[in-house]
């Protein structure tokens, strides 16, 4: 099918869609596009913090009343949103900046002398930000939707500022100037058609001018076509009921490669195609039962805050010249009937014992009986509320499955008291490790997939047959240990009396962990590692090495004072770091040594002059 057909065909599903919903479907524009649709939907509810989930609590509990229904819907919370953070979080260990590397190769001459080079312009665009913030988002949440590279150019333009046209009606682009690509993300629901490698149409969420009744509007559809040579904007034009649509050329790309890709995730196979699930999917189930038990949780809290009173009371014997009170009716005098409610009481049939200030009044005799109403051991007024058994059931169920969750991703478990009997061995902690490093190394392949392209895309349709694709290091390895870990491995391997380069090894794991989102931190810290030998020993240790010679003092004060040379290397050259690793360390061994010349002098100062005063005394 060449594209005006492809066109053709979604354009008669989109008229029909209206109706197809209308009989309870939706519109199937390829195999597995509805099934996607639901996927995302449901993971929405658990990654962001909008609206009340109207399909997840559509079916009450039998004995949830409307007004229960009511509260829960006005005061929904989104409890398993630090879930999705968490996600994001462990799968953002990819993307850290010392577990991968990105080498340019060397532009042209000619775009080098114009300033144009790739690694400019990707920085200049913030294309690895956009990488490392959004996508792992989006892509977790939308393994289906599509990331597409389209060009904004510089067109020629004619004297009086309009664009010039070809003998062909096309736009005339301007040769000179480069174009400038941009990545777009399009949900799973936008695109229309796709077909892997061929084709992409996505109806974007722009509107044109068109005339809907008697004036003009912007409620045209506006779609964009994506094949391995071209990229078309198509508009609607004219009346909006006749679907008339002008088709506009945006890019000749010629790359022999549509700019398109899915954010993908774990492939299904559906009539001969690949869907994706988001492996946030999986835990989806679990977390709706964790939101609907959090809600009837905090409905059965209220009923317990807010329990009900009770209290003994008398029957109303309110009359007046209508008639007299009967069990909370107003009947007439004489013919004895209904002639309204009580205004008394209200319907209840008894009386209000309480005051406008919340007392209860007690009458020391029963009218009707004159009996005694002051009873030893009665109680005349006491609250009843549930019982809490069920409460606290209830939040125990909630903490389990949400670490059953967190297990079905590889997050580390809530702190609760509920543990899995495989976790709290060290066998089946290993076990988990090695697994969420499988689970996350293939999460990270997608994402330097997804980075490859968008920076091949972009060099292509900026540079063409001259773009040089650069060299991507993807990582090897994950640490997914937290630093609070670190330090019990190394409070224990000290107590074990481990060998040092055992200790050295864990603080090295401890510094990258601790400091991994502060670059200097951690070059500050992997220097001192590096320069002090005698990092892992006790003072105590440091002593008896500076007592029998095998320490030297300069040694002794470099292990006490490296934070504070470091400074103040930094404040005499703030490009410190920049230098190579060995003159860093002769600096910083440079002032320790003459930190302690110095105090070798002043000590030396100090014992000639006693001895002067000595002399002379």
């Amino acid at each position: 099918m060449n594209k005006e057909e492809i066109f053709g065909n979604v354009l008669a599903m989109l008229k029909s869609e209206k109706a197809t919903r209308a009989k309870g479907k939706e519109v199937e524009y390829y195999p597995g596009y509805t099934i996607a649709k639901e996927w995302r939907e449901r993971i929405l509810i658990h990654s962001e913090a909008c609206g009340f989930p109207e399909h997840l609590f559509r079916y009450r509990s039998p004995n949830m009343d409307a007004k229960e229904f009511q509260y829960i819907k006005h005061n929904f919370k989104r409890v398993t949103l630090p879930v999705f953070t968490d996600y994001l979080s462990t799968i953002g260990r990819a993307t850290i900046d010392s577990n991968w590397s990105i080498t340019y190769q060397e532009d042209d001459a000619d775009i080098k002398e114009a300033g144009l080079t790739l690694d400019n312009y990707i920085d200049e665009i913030e294309l690895e930000d956009y990488w490392k913030n959004i996508i792992p988002s989006i892509k977790t949440k939308d393994a289906n939707g599509i990331i597409a590279i389209k060009s904004h150019f510089e067109y020629m333009l004619d004297e009086t500022g309009q664009p010039i046209y070809d003998e062909e009606g096309e736009i005339v682009f301007d040769d000179t100037k480069l174009p400038s690509p941009y990545p777009f993300y399009y949900p799973c629901d936008k695109v229309l058609a796709f077909v892997r490698d061929k084709y992409t149409l996505v109806l974007t969420e722009e509107y044109s001018e068109v005339m809907f009744g008697n004036r003009k509007e912007k409620v045209g559809h506006v779609f964009e076509y994506y094949d391995q040579n071209e990229i078309w904007r198509i508009v609607q034009v004219g009346n909006k009921v006749d679907y008339q649509f002008e088709w506009i050329l945006l890019d000749r790309h010629n790359w022999g490669r549509v700019p398109v890709m899915q954010l993908l995730g774990i492939p299904n196979i559906m009539e001969n195609r690949i869907v994706y699930q988001s492996p946030f999917l999986f835990a989806t189930d679990i977390l709706d039962m964790v939101l609907l038990n959090s809600s009837n949780l905090q409905v059965s809290i209220n009923s317990c805050v807010y329990p009900y009173r009770v209290m003994v009371g008398y029957p109303c014997d309110f009359e007046n010249d209508n008639g007299r009170c009967d069990d909370g009716q107003l009947r007439e005098m004489g013919s004895g009937n209904v002639i309204g409610g009580c205004p008394s009481c209200g319907g209840s049939g008894l009386k209000d014992r309480m005051s406008p200030s919340g007392t209860l009044l007690l009458n020391p005799k029963d009218p009707q009986t004159g009996a005694s109403t002051m009873g030893a051991g009665q109680n005349h007024l006491y609250y009843v509320s549930p019982e809490t058994t069920t409460l606290e059931f209830l939040e125990n169920k909630i903490a389990v499955d949400e670490n059953k969750a967190r297990r079905i991703i590889f997050l580390q478990n809530s702190n609760s008291s509920v543990r899995g009997a495989e976790g709290d061995t060290a066998l089946g902690k290993a076990i988990d490790e090695k697994n969420k490093y499988a689970f996350i190394k293939g999460v990270s392949d997608q994402l330097f997939d997804i980075l490859e392209f968008m920076i091949d895309a972009i060099g292509w349709q900026r540079y063409g047959d001259k773009y040089k694709a650069p060299i991507i290091v993807e990582p090897v390895t994950f640490d997914f240990k937290t630093e609070e870990s670190y330090m019990v491995e190394l409070s224990e391997a000290i107590k074990n009396g481990l060998p040092p380069y055992v200790i050295h090894l864990i603080i090295y794991k401890f510094v990258q962990t601790y400091f991994y989102s502060d670059s200097q931190g951690e070059q500050a810290f992997k220097l001192i590692l590096t320069t002090d030998r005698i990092v892992t020993l006790s003072q105590d240790a440091i002593n008896v090495g500076l007592s029998n010679g095998t320490i030297e003092k300069w040694e002794s004060i470099l292990h006490d004072s490296s934070i504070t040379f470091i400074n103040e290397l930094l404040n005499e050259n703030p490009e410190f770091f920049m230098q190579e690793l060995i003159i860093q360390q002769e600096q910083l061994e440079s002032k320790a040594r003459l930190r302690s010349e110095q105090i070798i002098k002043s000590q030396a100062d100090v014992t000639g002059n006693l001895i002067d005063n000595i002399a002379n005394a």
